[in-house]
């Protein structure tokens, strides 16, 4: 399956060393301030745990172990199914499949009595990829399948992808290609009805790959061309360096070495422009071996090198070793052809120490090339850790701003009961409004905090708001039964100010009581939330000029950075009601673990 690319837990998008270490410090430092041993505590062992699996997975197994006994302390059974499937994911990564399966299995037991239905989903794909790796495919194709049913019923469009394409995948390694084909164009459909753009070039790719075992070149090309063209229109450079490699590697196969290079060349540039230097230097290797079939000798050396250089920049030291000694034979055989070439063409014997001489200056050249291929490589991740920190700073600049706005705004409501003399209520409320301003403050420090608690957060402003204006609007909140409130991350007061809006240039300007309905539901692979009310609308206030919101105005600065940083496609619409307004947020779906 190595020439495959999954959807989902094998992931297709990699996270890059810069960014995945900085997680594993803010969970190393959020494990290290919380005391508690409680259900969070949980949580975070098993982020810790799977965020570092990849680089050490001693250490992931022993925050697992953690997980697991602090679980069991605590008689809390989904986080020891959690805990199970963290462990047996650890060992799978490890090789110990027998383990990884027991554990995963152990992990299914305790989670199908909690009737999360897209957890057993998970734990049946986990098994599935432990069959597959240890060849069993029957089982792991009856593992897909149920993860499949699952998936349909749940309605969740992207866990029936990643189902579909395993079940795919296994039916190419059992040479059964024509069903193979059938599914990966059954994926293809369905990402294009549901407009998940992003696996579309992915599928492409699958597609392709089968084809080219049924030796079918013609259709290989064909779709790896249609995945291309929607990576170009998507923007998107990764997956476009991806299918422009392997196009340039089919035309190499088949001799075209010009309509390789093209591709190749095209492949290597999105690589530069993603910043995936995995993908560039195999576009480099293969597009070595295009010049040295055109008989290119220097181009073929000179991208060979720079190959090596890319390779030296992310692989260990063992390796960096193993690929200077390839370096240099390669560097050789082409100096020995060279030579004889030469000495064909001039009829001349040069003696040894002439080729002495030849080799030593190469191999200077070929120095002086790494160590400016390296100041260049030192150089551009100085450049992207800057881009990275100026992008949160930013983004904690915002998330100050909204606490002084919203502890301004609830001041003023207590100034409103002292004011009237109501001391009761405003006892009252300065105990809720204590509670609201603690919980507001400790989100502050965090960049997302779970689904249920924002909303707890929530439905205490509205608490105390409609205590402020003597019960004149009613609320409520609805939460579809598929979203899994405690696992799904948000960032804290997204929605506070809309809300805002709606009670005071709505509803406190309008005559008799309003009513504000809050729904939370999952719609193609994003989390979409409304606020709807029936108050007076914009056009009646100065809300139509949606600069002198301050609250909204931060919040779509906050969600423009949130984008910009991390390539995901948040929007906010505002939508002009006969009676009110409407206000739909959309956010990609992050889970907590």
């Amino acid at each position: 399956m190595k020439f495959f690319y999954t959807i989902g837990f094998s992931m297709f998008f990699l996270m890059p060393t810069l960014a995945q270490q900085t997680k594993v410090d803010s969970l190393k430092a959020m494990l290290n301030r919380h005391t508690n041993n409680d259900t969070l505590k949980v949580a975070t062992l098993l982020n810790l745990s799977f965020a570092i699996n990849m680089i050490d997975s001693d250490s992931a197994l022993v925050y697992a172990n953690s997980a697991l006994d602090l679980s069991n302390t605590l008689n809390w059974a989904k986080g020891m199914a959690l805990s199970y499937r963290q462990k047996g994911l650890v060992l799978y990564y490890k090789s110990d499949y027998l383990n990884a399966l027991q554990f995963s299995q152990n992990a299914l037991i305790q989670a199908e009595p909690l009737g999360n239905k897209l957890l057993d989903a998970s734990i049946y794909n986990n098994i599935g990829n432990i069959y597959a790796d240890i060849g069993d495919l029957e089982k792991a194709l009856t593992n897909y399948q149920r993860f499949l049913e699952i998936a349909k019923i749940q309605k969740s469009v992207s866990d029936e992808l990643t189902a579909l394409t395993n079940i795919a995948t296994i039916h190419v390694e059992q040479q059964n290609y024509t069903n193979a084909v059938t599914e990966f164009l059954q994926c293809l459909d369905l990402a294009n009805k549901n407009g998940i753009s992003a696996y579309v070039s992915i599928i492409c790719n699958n597609l392709s790959k089968t084809y080219q075992y049924l030796q079918d070149d013609k259709k290989a090309i064909y779709y790896l061309n249609l995945g291309i063209e929607k990576a170009k229109a998507t923007d998107n450079q990764y997956n476009l360096s991806v299918l422009l490699r392997n196009l340039g590697g089919i035309y190499l196969k088949k001799g075209e070495t010009t309509a390789a290079e093209k591709a190749l060349l095209e492949s290597i540039s999105a690589a530069k422009s993603s910043n995936t230097i995995d993908w560039e230097a195999e576009s480099l290797k293969l597009l070595s071996s295009v010049y040295e079939k055109q008989n290119k000798n220097d181009q073929a050396l000179s991208t060979y090198k720079n190959y090596i250089v890319l390779r030296d920049s992310i692989l260990n030291e063992e390796k960096k070793s193993e690929l200077i000694k390839k370096d240099l034979t390669f560097e050789n055989q082409k100096n020995q052809a060279l030579a004889q070439a030469e000495i064909k063409r001039q009829k001349l014997i040069k003696n040894g120490s002439i080729a002495g001489g030849s080799v030593l200056l190469l191999m200077s050249i070929f120095a002086l090339v790494i160590y400016k291929r390296k100041r260049d490589a030192v150089a551009q991740k100085q450049e992207a850790e800057f881009k990275t920190t100026v992008a949160d700073t930013e983004l904690k600049a915002l998330r100050a701003q909204m606490n002084p706005h919203f502890i301004f705004n609830s001041l003023n409501s207590i100034n409103d009961y002292i004011q009237k003399n109501d001391v009761a209520a405003a006892s009252d409320y300065l105990t809720k409004f204590a509670k609201i301003i603690r919980q507001a403050l400790e989100s502050s420090s965090q960049k997302q905090i779970t689904l249920s608690e924002d909303l707890k957060l929530i439905e205490l402003y509205l608490q105390i708001e409609c205590m402020r204006l003597k019960q004149k609007f009613s609320y409520a909140i609805s939460i579809d039964d598929a979203i899994d409130a405690d696992n799904i991350l948000v960032p804290p007061l997204i929605l506070q100010p809309f809300i805002e809006n709606s009670i005071w240039h709505g509803i406190s300007k309008k005559e008799g009581k309003g009513h504000i309905q809050i729904d939370i539901k999952q719609k193609d692979g994003m989390l979409l939330c409304s606020i709807d009310d029936d108050g007076v609308g914009r056009i009646k206030t100065d809300l139509i000029n949606e600069n002198k919101s301050l609250g909204m105005t931060i919040t779509k600065n906050r969600i423009d950075i949130i984008n910009r940083n991390k390539d995901t496609n948040d929007s906010i619409t505002l939508t002009d009601k006969a009676q009110g307004l409407r206000v739909e947020v959309k956010l990609p779906i992050h889970y907590l673990f």
